[in-house]
């Protein structure tokens, strides 16, 4: 984005200090952020003083970025589009689109469909002003949905297009429904799989380095009590293994793959 989104602030750091759940801080961080935007968009129409939930806005989204880094749904782009509508000061837009993605979240509804992406939405008020989903087909609610974790520190562009690339490959008689997540260092994988419960396979490139950049303490949390001492200290072409190890020790049902250039045994 032309835009860099800021940092979390110490005094945002300060007041979430009493989450202990990475999962209950995204899911109530939604419903603030759905009550701020309608509120933001409630005072502009009005032309009143928007400061107050203007910064209670880009604080929610502050806050929900590196969370959603580990989810597949919204994806990457989905919410970059979040911070253009509010950059814009397009708040109507906005809320009603934060409104529609609150509901499928805590419904879980989005796990039923196929989900386009949220650009796309930004132009239905005039076709579907209530903001209402579409009935579900029963074979799509018959498939399983689960989230496939690519660990390989590849470019946004890229990301892209592996997404793209996967959904292109979809057909009608397939048995299940998924969406990919990709996290770029051996601690964000770790993380990714004892946050998101959808993610039901990894694949484990090479390459990737040890650290994240993410550094939000209720993420990093989930990290406590996991020894990555070895880890650290090997090159990045040779964690693969032993991040594939470590995840089958924490989730022994995730179906593991290794990409790799060198002799597997």
């Amino acid at each position: 984005m032309p835009d860099k989104n800021p940092p979390i602030s110490s005094a945002t750091r300060k007041k979430l200090g009493h989450y202990h759940s990475a999962n209950q801080l995204r899911f109530d961080t939604w419903h603030r952020l759905e009550h701020y935007t309608s509120r933001l968009s409630e005072r502009h129409a009005r032309k009143a003083d928007v400061a107050k939930f203007s910064k209670a806005v880009e604080e929610a989204l502050v806050i929900l970025e590196p969370i959603e880094n580990y989810t597949a749904f919204p994806s990457l782009e989905d919410f970059d589009l979040l911070w253009r509508l509010f950059r814009r000061e397009q708040f109507e837009t906005l809320a009603r689109v934060v409104a529609r993605l609150s509901r499928l979240l805590t419904s879980h509804s989005y796990r039923n469909r196929a989900i386009e992406r949220i650009e796309n939405w930004t132009m239905e008020s005039a076709q579907d002003p209530s903001g209402t989903e579409p009935d579900d087909d029963e074979d799509q609610l018959a498939r399983p949905y689960f989230e496939v974790l690519f660990v390989d520190d590849i470019p946004r562009s890229e990301i892209s297009r592996l997404r793209a690339g996967l959904r292109e490959m979809r057909r009608p008689e397939d048995k299940f429904v998924y969406e990919v997540v990709v996290v770029p260092s051996f601690e964000d994988a770790l993380i990714a799989v004892l946050f998101n419960a959808n993610i039901q396979a990894c694949v484990i490139r090479y390459g990737f380095p040890f650290r994240s950049e993410r550094q939000f303490d209720v993420l990093q949390r989930l990290l406590v009590g996991i020894d990555e001492s070895d880890a650290e200290e090997q090159p990045d072409s040779d964690r693969g293994p032993l991040l594939g190890s470590m995840i089958a020790e924490l989730r022994p049902e995730l179906d593991l793959y290794l990409v790799t250039d060198v002799a597997v045994e």
